[in-house]
């Protein structure tokens, strides 16, 4: 009682204090309640706990419901006291105060596992059918977790995992609101599932739900249902549904970082897809072209990374358990919606650039038809005239471009994509499930997107290439085959993604599968609870038929795929007789002064044609002319080639009259290295100037800077950075891509605003622009070479550890040491400047020979060098002062000489010796790039 009176008068000195009138009471200050405060957070439980709540300030009263509906001053139960959670709970909360506006609405999903596990088949207060349908009459109800696997014996089969392990091995997606506008006769959206109007939309709560501790988070968004023949109860009863962050719903994306590699601007619209033909969920199929006994939840995703593999944009996805209303609905797939604003993320422009047309009837999602109609109908005209072939793409007769035609068509997208599709025998296709872009603004062609290919990997007799529908890309497709030097693009675009480092090689196709496949393993075990019993009595399980599947797809059909491609693409004259020439070595390093040797094809009389400067050997047809018929710069292969430095080299073998396909490489030599050497995540905010100049967001000031800490040259073609933001080094200024050792590139989120900062003369070190923003929070940056190989994966902090003066300061994160150890915090500082210092590192390149430098520390312009003792040789540690035989040296070029330095003092700890040096000893004007060297002599 005491602290209730002393809470009040306390309050009451406060109004008295900021002058309000007297009225006998004291008056409300206008204002928020503020957030309410959960005692437990939303997750997964085992064990029964009590509840509170609280608000932020006094006198707030707190209204919950516990059915799913939204809680006000009119609906839902005054909270008096700790509650007690002891099974499946669905709490939504709202403090409302007079005079203040309510608290944020809130929605904590408690889910039990033991309640999940015995998912009744008829749960109270839920509708006994799902309506009725045309095609079905009434439609049956399925809730229930099939009792076989949660006890882990299937067919007299024990199972390897549980379906509790399966539960946690997730993360889980609760989706909260009312049970009628789910399952209502009249007005439910799941018993309506073919409805697509707006009307059919229901606000609902979303949680993220992490089984591993993080903290998740809640949203509010619209709901409606997705998909075509997944709709229809007849095929499907677990349906996919579709979020949208946009409308009324407090948040116009959902910012939450849940997808890897995707673009961080957000996300307005996620599909939640339940993997219709690839799933248990199927109601009724056709075993000629899909079954439930061979689904594996993961074909379609296969598909979207494999096109991402080979250098187009993909939507991205992840898996998650999928609770609604607290009933546990099976695995889902949250993946990125192909609409203009995935377009303008990944692509560039605003979301009224883009024309977006998708499926059989080219039916029209964004923009106009009339480059799409412009496009089909110069396909029926043919592009065997050469003329046609270019003017498509808007270039003139001599492949220049022409500002005075409209480029209809990127070419190599739409290669690329019918052959990931022609190679892994796509079913529904090309008829259906495909999606095309174009900007109208910044003169683009049409490209295309894999979407929907739930029937790939499935079908090995399966050869669309003759296929030919009219009102689509596979129209297209058929009249450019008309065209020789589409035919041999198409060659080349085989060669690079089915041989060597591609992404359609058996070695890539199967770790994409594999990776995949661990992502629902063993989360696989509560989909066959929940839906393995769709189709029969007995489940489809992960240990008879999921993993048998598995194992076929991974050992017998994608081991298959390129030798059968081969043959068809021949057989289709899309791909020539001979093979190309083989190099003796590809991609490197390769020490310097190796030999390259050009192999020829077997058999096949002609010559090798090659250059070194990242040309073609080749003039396309529009260049040649009588006896002119290759590169300037390409030359005839006749003895080995001397490698001293990075070497891009590109042959073909010409047999007089026919071509091979291209076979290129880029081959390093000496060892170059690449290293992100500063991370301005979180920019102090614009001074009076910048937002006069239209930059009011302190995120438009960051970058990235990465640096070249090796010795030799290094090419970024094909390099991407992922994770954290995205960006493609792929097609940017070939100066800029080639890094010559001690040479630096920017990356920044808007070119604009880091002009206004930090002027023009940073501009020719700026590669691009990156999509996405650095979190404030911390966040891993991946970047991946040319092969999809990690090269640098950085996960900054915020806190200590890491320089907390680098987290909206105006410091930046600048590496200190050059080692490999890229997430310690002691391997960064924050920028002595403020604003950071891109294009200028700071730090140093460890060199040793042949002992390690454990680490570089510096601090008050003392650096210091740690060597373990076991690293040296015996004789030195029995000297009777090391620091009178240990030589520093350092040099600030890889090309200048090395330098001398005296150690300030050498010290031994346990296993480690410190040297110590002053800094400002080394004699130099350069603020970045340093080696040092330990030379230590034999005794």
């Amino acid at each position: 009682m005491m602290k209730s009176i002393r809470i009040y008068l306390a309050s009451l000195t406060v109004c008295i204090l900021v002058g309000f009138a007297w009225t006998g009471e004291c008056a409300i200050q206008e204002g928020s309640v503020g957030a309410l405060s959960f005692s437990r957070e939303r997750g997964i439980y085992q064990d029964p706990f009590e509840l509170t709540i609280t608000a932020e300030i006094p006198g707030v009263r707190i209204y919950y419901t516990l059915d799913g509906s939204r809680p006000s001053l009119d609906n839902g139960t005054l909270y008096r006291g700790p509650l007690q959670i002891n099974q499946i709970t669905l709490l939504r909360a709202i403090g409302i105060r007079d005079g203040f506006d309510p608290s944020p609405e809130v929605t904590h999903s408690y889910i039990f596992l033991n309640d999940v596990l015995i998912q009744p088949a008829n749960p109270p207060g839920l509708p006994s059918t799902w309506g009725t349908d045309s095609e079905v009459g009434v439609v049956p109800t399925d809730y229930e977790m099939d009792g076989n696997v949660v006890r882990g014996v299937v067919n007299g089969i024990p199972q390897e995992f549980t379906v509790e392990e399966a539960l946690l091995s997730l993360p889980s997606v609760s989706i909260v609101t009312t049970m009628d506008d789910l399952f209502g006769l009249s007005n439910g959206i799941y018993t309506h599932p073919k409805e697509r109007s707006d009307a059919w939309e229901r606000e609902v709560s979303v949680e993220w739900i992490y089984p591993d501790g993080r903290d998740g988070f809640q949203v509010r968004a619209g709901l409606k249902m997705q998909g075509n023949s997944s709709r229809r109860p007849f095929r499907m009863q677990k349906h996919s549904f579709r979020l949208d962050f946009q409308g009324d719903y407090g948040t116009p994306k959902l910012e939450e970082e849940i997808i890897d590699g995707s673009t961080n601007d957000g996300f307005n619209k996620l599909i939640l897809r339940a993997c219709f033909t690839d799933s248990w969920g199927l109601v009724s199929w056709s075993p000629s072209r899909y079954r439930p006994n061979d689904s594996q939840y993961i074909r379609d995703v296969w598909m979207k990374y494999s096109h991402l593999d080979m250098g187009h944009p993909a939507a991205r996805s992840t898996f998650v358990h999928l609770y609604i209303n607290g009933l546990y609905w099976g695995i889902y797939n949250p993946c990125e919606r192909l609409d203009e604003d995935f377009m303008a993320s990944y692509l560039g422009g605003t979301e009224t650039d883009w024309d977006i047309l998708h499926d059989g009837g080219a039916e029209l999602r964004s923009g106009t038809r009339v480059a799409w109609n412009q496009l089909q109908s110069r396909a029926i005209q043919g592009f065997g005239n050469m003329d046609n072939y270019l003017a498509v793409q808007g270039l003139d007769p001599t492949g220049t471009p022409d500002s005075n035609l409209d480029n209809l068509l990127n070419v190599t997208s739409l290669a690329d994509y019918m052959l990931l599709h022609f190679h892994a025998h796509a079913e529904d296709w090309p008829h259906n499930n495909w999606y095309a872009a174009r900007s109208r603004v910044d003169g683009t062609g049409f490209q295309f997107f894999t979407w929907d290919q739930e029937i790939a990997l499935d079908n090995p007799a399966l050869n669309r290439i003759n296929d030919n529908p009219d009102n689509n890309p596979a129209r297209v497709f058929q009249s450019l085959r008309q065209n020789e030097e589409f035919r041999l693009l198409f060659a080349d675009r085989v060669y690079r993604h089915l041989f060597h480092e591609g992404a359609l090689t058996e070695s890539a196709g199967k770790e994409r599968y594999s990776r995949l496949a661990d992502q629902i393993d063993p989360a696989i075990v509560a989909e066959s609870a929940r839906w393995g019993d769709v189709s029969r009595s007995i489940p489809y399980t992960r240990d008879q038929e999921w993993v048998t599947e598995r194992d076929i797809v991974l050992n017998e059909y994608i081991p298959s795929l390129v030798a059968t491609s081969i043959q068809r693409f021949r057989s289709a004259g899309l791909y020539p007789e001979m093979d190309p020439p083989e190099f003796s070595h590809r991609n490197g390093p390769v020490e310097r002064g190796t030999l390259l040797e050009i192999i020829p094809p077997a058999e096949v009389v002609g010559r090798i044609y090659y250059t070194l400067d990242g040309s073609d050997p080749r003039l396309p047809s529009w260049e040649a002319t009588g006896a002119r018929f290759t590169s300037p710069t390409a030359k005839v292969y006749r003895i080995p080639i001397e490698l001293n430095g990075l070497t891009h080299v590109k042959a073909r073998f010409f047999t007089g009259e026919n071509w091979s396909a291209l076979n290129e490489t880029t081959i390093v030599v000496g060892s170059p290295k690449l290293a992100i050497t500063e991370i301005h995540y979180n920019p102090a905010d614009p001074d009076p100037d910048e937002v006069a100049a239209g930059w009011n967001d302190a995120k438009q000031f960051e970058f990235i800077e990465l640096a070249n800490i090796g010795d030799a040259t290094l090419d970024l073609e094909g390099y991407t950075l992922s994770e954290g933001i995205g960006f493609d080094f792929a097609g940017r200024d070939r100066d800029l891509l080639r890094l010559e050792p001690g040479e630096i590139v920017l990356v920044v989120e808007n070119l604009e605003a880091f002009a206004a900062r930090y002027g023009a003369a940073l501009s020719d070190q700026i590669i691009g622009q990156y999509t996405g923003a650095l979190s404030n929070n911390g966040e891993r940056i991946t970047l991946r070479d040319q092969f999809g190989n990690e090269v640098v994966s950085v996960l900054y902090g915020d806190q200590f550890p890491w320089p907390e003066t680098a987290d909206g300061a105006g410091r930046s994160l600048e590496l200190i040491q050059a080692t490999d150890s890229w997430n310690d915090p002691s391997s960064w500082k924050a920028s002595e400047n403020l604003h950071g210092s891109p294009g200028s590192w700071t730090g140093f390149v460890v060199v040793v020979d042949p002992f390690t430098i454990q680490t570089v520390s510096l601090e008050s312009g003392l650096m210091t060098l740690a060597v373990n003792v076991s690293d040296l040789p015996e004789g030195l540690l029995q000297a009777l002062d090391p620091g009178d035989y240990l030589k520093v040296r350092y040099r600030e070029t890889l090309q200048g000489s090395w330098t001398a330095v005296e150690p300030e003092s050498v010290t031994q700890s346990d296993q480690i010796l410190f040297i110590q040096i002053d800094i400002s000893k080394l004699d130099s004007d350069q603020q970045g790039f340093f080696q040092l060297f330990i030379e230590v002599p034999q005794i």
